[in-house]
């Protein structure tokens, strides 16, 4: 079982990122995997490179809906984004030299991190724009 298996409890109610979350779960998933299966690190920083750069699309796709609705916790959600970003940069160069030890503390991090960050402030927002958008 990996630490980055998804649970339905973790799905916020709005297909598009709960979509995006699963692939997000998915993609760390096969990092872990990989990083246990002592895989080649060209294969391991492939797959960070694909993590980044669509961590960096969910991001997005976040923020653009904060900002369409006026989300009043936007700055801090976006901290926190920020905040994944510089850890998974710190992992890519980590992995890059060779440093595997710290690889799995980094790994233990993320994963605690994208629960908490899915369970509380994504679900923030879901039930905020749920809020707006019924009422409004």
């Amino acid at each position: 079982m990996s630490l980055f298996d998804w649970k339905d409890e973790y799905a916020i109610g709005s297909p598009e990122i709960d979509r995006e979350h699963r692939a997000l779960f998915r993609m760390v998933s096969e990092l872990e995997d990989a990083m246990v299966a002592g895989k080649a690190e060209g294969g391991l920083e492939s797959l960070m490179e694909r993590l980044v750069a669509y961590s960096r699309f969910h991001f997005q796709t976040e923020e653009k809906q904060m900002r369409a609705h006026g989300y009043p916790d936007t700055e801090q959600h976006v901290r926190e984004h920020n905040e994944f970003t510089a850890r998974l940069a710190e992992l890519e160069k980590k992995l890059s030299q060779g440093e595997e030890e710290t690889d799995f503390e980094a790994l233990r991090f993320l994963a605690h991190w994208l629960e908490a960050h899915v369970l509380g402030a994504d679900r923030r927002l879901a039930r905020y724009v749920s809020a707006v958008t019924t009422n409004g």
